[in-house]
């Protein structure tokens, strides 16, 4: 379900005639699904799967492209939420995700 609603949120839109639409003040559609998808790259990269929380702790913009990669990758955001490191190495992503952390679900 959280894949058909990253889609939803994003792809359809652009998808649908409305990428150059602004989506933040600063971002269209077509530029916020770039840069979720490339930062939701970068956390699978990390090794954060579907259910795992990962803590959003930045501003603005980079917030809402932040919770869209969460959503996207079936992630849960956790907006100033306390967090561990995930296993892994984001590669070419690390400058990106370095403000995001995530954790296992617990249970």
């Amino acid at each position: 379900m959280m894949a058909s609603l990253g889609f939803d949120l994003l792809d359809r839109h652009v998808i649908g005639g409305g990428a150059d639409d602004p989506a933040t003040s600063t971002l269209t559609f077509a530029r916020l699904l770039e840069r979720s998808s490339f930062l939701g790259s970068g956390l699978r990269m990390l090794g954060v799967q579907p259910g795992d929380e990962v803590g959003v702790q930045v501003a603005g913009d980079d917030r809402v492209v932040a919770v869209c990669a969460c959503i996207r990758i079936g992630a849960v955001p956790a907006p100033d939420g306390a967090v561990v490191v995930a296993d892994g190495d984001a590669g070419p992503h690390a400058d990106v995700v370095e403000p995001l952390l995530a954790r296992r679900p617990v249970g």
